[in-house]
């Protein structure tokens, strides 16, 4: 156990380690009070972060390092089916930075790649972003990076360039509701 804190009446733990079967690797459930809102068109609601469309973006307050495993639930909020974005290790203020997938891509496609060199990687449920869709991205510490939807693989870079960084959401082309962003990492998982 790792103490973050010390008070005369309690103790702030920042670390746990468990030993077994996943040893060194720790859970870390970010809720949306651990986002920092880097644009306007941005709100917290409930368990939720809701973005507008176009340049609008929080970040979490926490960096994490790879290797990282990071998963979220995406839901489009009106309109027909484009973009939502979340990137792993975003490295500039742009759609397009770090490890990015998202629903909705080119109307009807889960989007998935590295910085621009994103491509269509299979069809979204129902061809329909106005639904909860779960996307996660794993930056593995042997240099491969997969993307899924929905719990199914769907593409996978070898790349080992970001090692570090937050989890972005937004830089949508629709309005978005995020939840339930999980990052799953090695070593110190605390939260300030």
């Amino acid at each position: 156990v790792k103490v973050m804190k010390r008070d005369t009446n309690y103790l702030t733990l920042c670390e746990v380690k468990v030993y077994g079967k996943n040893v060194g690797l720790s859970t870390v459930r970010v809720a949306p009070n651990q986002f920092t809102k880097r644009t306007g068109g941005v709100h917290f609601s409930g368990s939720e972060v809701r973005i507008n469309q176009g340049n609008y973006f929080a970040d979490t307050k926490q960096t994490f390092t790879r290797p990282a495993d990071m998963s979220i639930q995406l839901h489009q909020w009106g309109g027909g089916s484009e973009c939502g974005v979340v990137s792993l290790f975003p490295q500039r203020r742009a759609r397009h930075s770090g490890y990015n997938a998202g629903v909705g891509w080119w109307g009807r496609y889960f989007g998935a790649g590295k910085d621009g060199s994103i491509g269509k990687r299979g069809g979204i449920p129902a061809n329909n972003a106005n639904r909860w869709n779960t996307v996660r991205i794993n930056a593995r510490a042997d240099g491969w990076v997969d993307f899924y939807l929905n719990g199914q693989r769907r593409y996978r870079v070898k790349d080992n360039r970001y090692r570090s960084g937050v989890v972005r959401i937004g830089f949508g082309c629709r309005r978005f509701r995020f939840r339930n962003l999980r990052v799953r990492q090695r070593g110190n998982a605390c939260l300030d």
